[in-house]
């Protein structure tokens, strides 16, 4: 028992320590992610209140039962006769018992069971759609914070190389001073740079804890990213306005709203109704004999608001109102998305051109960086010249590195503003 519990700590120690891909991570914030565990729930009741409507227009069955005492019943005297003498005959019973099994359903109510049944039908629809956009916020959200924690990653090493950079050359400039070939000056401008180079370790180490605390947040783990990839590729011919989760959501809300105006103009008509009920008590129908007994009562009835100075008709006026708005929101949301998905593509492609400068730039910068080092180690070289060198280089990795991330970002923004699928995004 005692090795399989070490195997298993060992497997989880590994597992710990393996990075995370995107996907996984992504994954875990689809999984784990309290908002949308709530939009989860708040889409399966809204199915259930549609379910709960349609069974409300199917025939109703209950189940009645009372108990009553009046102090006082009508009462007819009879005067005494030569045949007969005088007596009381009640009209009525003090006590009365009843229980009932009663069936009612509605004949026509100006077709308001059914609209009322697809307004929920929408209602439940809307929550679905917003549910999936939901998840596609989370899912990006997850993908930036995943983006950033990457970035900062390598944001560090990069400043950690610079820092061993300039420890190598303060250990052959204190050589040099020492043999008295350098002066104090030069130690000095080499622990500003080292100062300089600090400051910006402790500054990315703060924003790296800060995209790891969101990271976490949202996927519920400690996630240890992979190294980013060289470069990913958008579904540019995948957009359509139409697959969008928003656009979708509006067309539901305007059929809804149709709906909800044909059951307003329901009220126009009158509804109609049947019942049975078949019933059991004391003294029934028959007050005279009054012994317990078992009977049947049907009905039909019939209401129609006849005049509501116009509040009906106002109330469907103000529907049409709204759909007319929609109309609008529909193509100001189109234009939007638009908007937003052409920019993205231009800042792609713009990104891709900026990505292979800053590369062109790291091999420029990393072949002076050898020339100096070759300089510096026979001491023809100044500290100015190397601290130039090391930032140049340092920078040209950074500049590289955040061209790289924001390029994926980029792509990945791409793929959540398509409407496509979280399944179908570049994030393998």
């Amino acid at each position: 028992m005692r090795i399989i519990k070490i195997l298993s700590m060992l497997f989880l120690v590994v597992n710990v320590a393996q990075p995370q891909s995107l996907n996984e991570a992504i994954q875990l914030a689809l999984d784990n992610n309290n908002i949308i565990k709530a939009v989860q729930d708040e889409s399966a009741a809204a199915r259930q209140e549609w379910d709960a409507l349609k069974k409300d227009a199917l025939p109703s069955v209950s189940f009645d039962a009372s108990y009553r005492h009046v102090t006082d019943v009508a009462t007819i005297n009879f005067p005494a006769t030569p045949i007969s003498p005088a007596r009381d005959i009640s009209l009525g019973v003090y006590d009365t018992y009843e229980s009932s099994i009663n069936a009612k359903y509605i004949l026509f109510s100006g077709f308001a069971e059914t609209e009322a049944q697809r307004v929920k039908e929408f209602e439940y629809k809307i929550s679905k759609t917003d549910q999936l956009q939901t998840e596609k916020d989370i899912a990006y959200n997850t993908i930036e914070a995943y983006r950033n924690v990457q970035f900062f990653i390598l944001n560090i090493k990069t400043l950690n190389d610079a820092l061993k950079r300039n420890d190598v050359q303060a250990g052959r400039v204190k050589s040099l001073l020492n043999n008295g070939m350098a002066l104090a000056l030069d130690t000095l401008s080499l622990s500003l740079a080292r100062t300089n180079i600090k400051q910006q370790l402790i500054r990315s180490a703060t924003i790296l804890d800060n995209w790891r605390q969101i990271l976490k947040s949202l996927t519920g783990a400690d996630i240890k990213p992979q190294e980013s990839a060289e470069n990913v590729n958008p579904h540019y011919a995948d957009y359509s306005f139409e697959a969008q989760n928003s656009f979708q959501s509006l067309k539901f809300r305007q059929d809804m709203l149709a709906s909800v105006e044909s059951l307003k103009k329901s009220e126009f008509y009158p509804k109609v109704f049947i019942g049975a009920s078949l019933k059991y008590g004391k003294p029934g129908v028959d007050f005279i004999n009054n012994e317990w007994m078992a009977y049947g009562v049907w009905n039909v009835g019939l209401s129609w608001d006849l005049w509501s100075w116009g509040a009906d008709q106002a109330r469907v006026d103000a529907v049409k109102l709204q759909r007319s708005a929609l109309k609008y929101r529909e193509q100001s949301l189109k234009d939007q998305l638009d908007l937003k998905y052409n920019k993205a593509e231009r800042d792609y492609k713009s990104l891709n051109e900026q990505y292979v400068v800053a590369k062109k730039a790291v091999r420029v910068a990393s072949e002076k960086m050898r020339i100096i080092e070759i300089n510096a180690e026979k001491g023809q070289l100044s500290v100015s010249d190397f601290n130039d060198a090391n930032l140049e280089l340092s920078q040209a990795e950074l500049n590289q590195q955040q061209s790289l991330i924001m390029l994926n970002l980029k792509a990945n923004e791409i793929d959540y503003l398509s409407g496509q699928p979280i399944s179908n995004w570049s994030i393998n």
